[in-house]
C-alpha cells in the first residue's frame, strides 16, 4: 500500500487515516499494488448472455423505427452525409511529414508523394467504390448501413471477409446489438490473442473474435478472426455507447404521448370545453345525475362539432367554461420538445418539416443554429 501519514493519527478532527486496499485484482510485480479497474463492472459480466444495458437494443431499434420524429433526425444525419463527395487522396496533415522525408518545398514533395503513392491510391479507390462485394454493397450503401448502425446503436461492428487466398474481399457489417465486448479482470478490452468480442444468437455465444491489432506493422492488414467494434460516444463507466437515440428517447417518449394524447382527445375525448352548474336547490338521485351525464357524454364523446356548438341548459344552470383549456393544445410544449430532440442529433427543427415563428431577427438566428448544428452533427 502506499505509505500513511503518521499525523493523521494525533490530529484532532483530522480526516481520517485512509482504510488499507483489499486487493480483489493481482498486485503488479513492480509496484506491489493491484492495477485500478476501468470501472465496478459486473460480477461474471463475460458470462452473463443476457442483455444488462438500462436500455436494450431492440427498444433502440424499435423507437428508431416507429417513434417519426426519431426516424426523420437519423434519415435527414444520413441524407447530409451522404451527400458529400469522396475521394482518396493525400491529406493536407501529412505534408510537413512528406517534407522532411522527401526534401524540397510543399507543392514538389507533394507531387512527388502523388506518384510515388498512385498505385495505391488507386487500389483503395477500387475497393471503397464496393466495400462489401457480397452483399453488393456500394459505398454509398455502405456508409449509409453504418451510420444507421451509428445513430441507433452507437455500436458499429466490422467483419474482415476473406479470400480463400488470404486476401481481403470486403468489410461486412455486422448487427450491432448481437456482439458482446468482452473484459478482462480490470474491465479493459482483451488484447490478442484473447477474444475480445463474441456475437450472442439465440441466446448463446456462436463466433468470437479478437480486437484487431493496432500498430503501423499491421495497418491494413486483417484476418477473420478480428473484429472492429467502434463506438462514437464513449463512456469508462460502461463498454457500450451512448447514441443520440438513446440520448433522446425520454424526450421522445413524452412526444409520442403528447401526440397519443391529442389524437385521443378528438377520438375519445369527452370533455368540453365548459360545465354545467345546476342551482343549489336542484333535487337529483344518482340514477337521474347520471342519466343527464349520459345524453351529454353520447352526444359530446368523439363529436367536434358537437362540442362547439350552442347548448340547451336546464333551468336555472349556469355555464363555466375551463381555464386553460386552450394552453393545452399551446405549441410550446412542442417546440421545447422538438429543438430539445433533433439536438441530440445536430439537426435543426426546420429541416425534419417544423418551422418555428417568425420573429425580428429570425433569419441571423437560423444562420447560427444552423452552424451551431453542422459543428454538433455533421462535422
Amino acid at each position: 500500500v502506499v505509505p500513511r501519514n503518521p499525523l493523521f493519527s494525533n490530529v484532532p478532527f483530522a480526516s481520517g487515516m485512509p482504510i488499507r486496499p483489499g486487493a480483489i485484482n493481482p498486485l503488479n510485480p513492480e509496484t506491489g499494488r493491484p492495477d485500478p479497474r476501468r470501472y465496478e463492472f459486473q460480477v461474471a459480466q463475460n458470462i452473463n448472455v443476457t442483455e444488462t444495458r438500462l436500455v436494450p437494443f431492440k427498444t433502440l431499434r424499435a423507437a428508431a423505427d416507429q417513434i417519426d420524429i426519431l426516424r426523420r433526425c437519423i434519415e435527414v444525419t444520413k441524407s447530409k452525409i451522404l451527400g458529400f463527395n469522396w475521394d482518396i487522396t493525400l491529406g493536407e496533415d501529412s505534408a510537413e511529414k512528406l517534407v522532411s522525408e522527401i526534401g524540397g518545398n510543399r507543392t514538389r514533395a507533394m507531387a512527388t508523394a502523388r506518384e510515388q503513392f498512385n498505385d495505391d491510391i488507386t487500389r483503395l479507390r477500387e475497393f471503397w467504390k464496393m466495400p462489401d462485394k457480397q452483399n453488393g454493397y456500394t459505398f454509398y450503401d455502405w456508409l449509409n448501413v453504418a451510420l444507421e448502425e451509428i445513430l441507433v446503436l452507437d455500436a458499429w461492428a466490422i467483419w474482415p471477409q476473406m479470400t480463400v487466398g488470404g486476401d481481403l474481399l470486403g468489410l461486412q457489417i455486422l448487427d450491432g446489438s448481437t456482439i458482446k465486448p468482452l473484459i478482462d479482470d480490470r474491465g479493459m478490452r482483451p488484447q490478442p490473442p484473447f477474444s475480445a468480442f463474441q456475437q450472442i444468437l439465440y441466446g448463446f455465444p456462436r463466433s468470437e473474435f479478437t480486437a484487431p491489432t493496432e500498430t503501423e506493422d499491421a495497418d491494413g492488414e486483417f484476418t477473420s478472426d478480428e473484429l472492429a467494434y467502434f463506438i462514437r460516444n464513449r463512456r469508462s463507466t460502461s463498454v457500450y455507447g451512448y447514441g443520440p437515440t438513446e440520448r433522446a428517447l425520454p424526450l421522445a417518449d413524452i412526444y409520442l404521448r403528447r401526440q397519443q394524447w391529442i389524437r385521443g382527445e378528438f377520438t375519445d375525448g369527452t370533455m368540453p370545453k365548459s360545465y354545467l352548474e345546476l342551482p343549489e336547490t336542484t333535487v337529483m338521485t344518482p340514477e337521474q345525475a347520471r342519466a343527464w351525464e349520459n345524453i351529454y357524454n353520447d352526444d359530446l364523446s368523439g363529436q367536434t362539432a358537437q362540442r362547439n356548438r350552442l347548448r340547451v341548459l336546464v333551468p336555472g344552470g349556469k355555464l363555466h367554461f375551463e381555464e386553460g383549456y386552450s394552453d393545452k393544445f399551446s405549441d410550446a410544449m412542442d417546440n421545447y420538445l422538438i429543438a430539445s430532440i433533433t439536438g441530440h442529433f445536430g439537426v435543426l427543427p426546420s429541416e425534419i418539416g417544423f418551422n418555428g415563428s417568425g420573429s425580428l431577427g429570425a433569419s441571423g438566428l437560423q444562420k447560427g443554429e444552423s452552424d451551431s448544428a453542422e459543428n454538433i452533427g455533421i462535422i
